[in-house]
């Protein structure tokens, strides 16, 4: 039996599907930082990396999938949210601020 490839736009589509359901089944809130998404894609050098990862359509997927289940998507401001962990030689812990 011979198997035609999947091309790459549609599997990066059924990907976002199944990472977004996976969400959506196992958790009862997702927090999520509002990037802005649009102005992100401003910066030219990583303009195509950002839209080739499909974040908009992710977030538009689990956000539908959310309300359909009666999950909640809590958006959140990103200012800060990378100083929350220390490195790997500290484990991980919370920084106090």
């Amino acid at each position: 039996m011979l198997f035609r490839p999947i091309p790459a736009k549609k599997a990066s589509a059924r990907f976002l599907h199944k990472l977004s359901r996976f969400y959506v089944n196992n958790y009862d809130v997702i927090c999520v930082e509002n990037l802005a998404i649009s102005n992100m894609v401003r910066n030219h050098i990583l303009a195509q990396k950002i839209l080739d990862a499909s974040w908009g359509k992710f977030l538009q997927l689990l956000e539908y999938k959310a309300e359909s289940a009666g999950v909640r998507v809590v958006k959140v401001n990103p200012r800060g949210t990378s100083k929350g962990l220390r490195s790997l030689e500290t484990g991980y812990r919370q920084i106090e601020y």
